[in-house]
């Protein structure tokens, strides 16, 4: 005879094995969280998602106040922290339509121009472990 507590475990279990999947199919559908994408990025790409590209080509105005640079054709740049930079994963991120700017094989990073409806992809690509936006040099002027 089975005791009360093992069949809440196995609910649980079970409970905790679909909200995985929901979570799965989520993030695979282009609409779930990306645990790889920091969250200024992130925030910037839900406010993006579902814009046209003339729409998104109006956010230039707004590219300073979240620290975001775009370029005319609506690409954003970003840091791609990859698993490694070899020839063939830039060929990838080239055939996504990412522009290389420079990159870095010793320290696994890439500083690329992603088209915006592109972002959820790239950071999809298996030898991406982390996106985020560059961190840009500020001076530190007083007075006029």
């Amino acid at each position: 005879m089975r005791k009360p507590a093992d069949e809440s475990v196995r609910v649980a279990v079970c409970a905790v094995l679909m909200m995985a999947q929901i979570f799965l199919v989520a993030c695979t559908a282009g609409r779930g969280p990306l645990p790889n994408v920091s969250s200024r990025l992130l925030s910037f790409m839900q406010a993006v998602e579902g814009t046209s590209a003339r729409r998104n080509n109006e956010l230039q105005g707004i590219r300073s106040l979240q620290g975001v640079r775009l370029d005319e054709a609506g690409r954003l740049e970003v840091m791609i922290d990859m698993t490694e930079v070899t020839e063939d994963t830039l060929r990838e991120l080239h055939a996504r339509g990412c522009s290389i700017e420079i990159y870095d094989p010793v320290q696994h990073l890439v500083q690329a121009w992603v088209p915006m409806e592109r972002l959820r992809e790239v950071a999809g690509l298996p030898f991406v472990k982390f996106l985020d936006l560059p961190n840009y040099g500020v001076t530190n002027r007083l007075g006029n």
